[in-house]
């Protein structure tokens, strides 16, 4: 097997430690990381890289995949668009796109010193000679600090959590817990009226007045006649779920969009609630209805652990 002379060119460092890694993160031009989606817990990592101007090329999973998202090429790379494998052929794949991106993309605009155009006659030929800067690549960092920091940083993660979780988890608690449990005891009871109603609750039609074929940006209208039995429309939350497929009905990844109620009942406990379905991407596409018990009191969503779907 033919070898190859890595020495000053790679370098392995293992267990480093904060010190080390403050070094790394605030010393390279480009972060690579290679995760196996969806494996990747954030890559933290790539975010202090990001701060010193460092240009991220991973592949599209934890923190990234968000990153990406908002800004693409102008703050870094993508290896791959979000796909998942589940053998080892996605490494393979995915080391390919890697090469193509290094050779075709990211050492050519590296080494792009051409000094700044039309400068000449304002510096003279010696001075845009002697600059030699990455004109291109510094205008990519500078977007990838100020672009990406003021989202992508602890700050703003652990303001998020306590604004998204710790704070309405400690107004619930006091929900439940003040005047002698009044709270917990509201929401046992609820929860018992709707599990002895649930056999009844059923999702009696679900129909759309749309085109089978629709074209990217035009929305999906879908009805849904829902027979609630002794539970009324704010007992229950009615949701579409959909998203792409392969061609039969099992979704690859899958979106909810919640339904609105459409008018006063049908019938004694049959309602209709309406929705749409907006269409992002092309090709094929599913989607079906569900209905979940909704009480503001509740932790999540899935507290009752009960479904019906269409």
């Amino acid at each position: 097997m033919e070898s190859f002379d890595l020495r000053g060119k790679v370098v392995f460092i293992e267990d480093y430690d904060m010190r080390i890694a403050r070094a790394m993160v605030s010393g390279v031009d480009v972060w690579l990381n290679t995760p196996r989606r969806p494996l990747e817990a954030s890559g933290t990592s790539g975010m202090k890289a990001a701060a010193n101007g460092a240009l991220n090329l991973s592949v599209l999973d934890g923190w990234w995949a968000e990153g990406w998202a908002r800004y693409g090429n102008e703050v870094g790379w993508a290896i791959g668009r979000g796909e998942e494998y589940t053998d080892a052929q996605g490494d393979h794949v995915e080391a390919e796109e890697l090469y193509d991106l290094l050779e075709r993309e990211v050492v050519p605009l590296f080494f792009q010193r051409d000094g700044v155009p039309g400068t000449e006659a304002r510096r003279g030929a010696n001075q845009v000679a002697r600059d030699r800067l990455p004109r291109a690549w510094i205008k990519r960092m500078k977007a990838a600090i100020s672009k990406l920091v003021p989202d992508f940083n602890t700050a703003r993660m652990v303001r998020e959590y306590a604004e998204r979780f710790y704070v309405p988890s400690i107004r619930l608690s006091h929900e439940m817990m003040d005047e002698a449990l009044a709270g917990a005891t509201k929401l046992a009871s609820w929860k018992q009226r709707v599990r002895e109603a649930w056999p009844l609750v059923e999702i009696k039609d679900l129909t759309t007045s749309s085109p089978n074929e629709l074209k990217v940006g035009e929305a999906m209208r879908v009805e849904a006649s829902v027979q609630l039995g002794p539970l009324t429309p704010g007992d229950v939350a009615v949701e579409l779920y959909h998203g792409p497929t392969a061609g039969g009905h099992e979704l690859l990844r899958g979106e909810v969009v919640r339904m609105r109620l459409a008018g006063n009942g049908i019938a004694p406990g049959l309602y209709r609630f309406t929705g749409e379905i907006p269409t992002k991407d092309s090709g094929a596409h599913a989607f079906s209805a569900r209905v979940m018990p909704w009480n503001a009191s509740m932790s999540h969503p899935y507290e009752t652990s009960l479904v019906r779907w269409a």
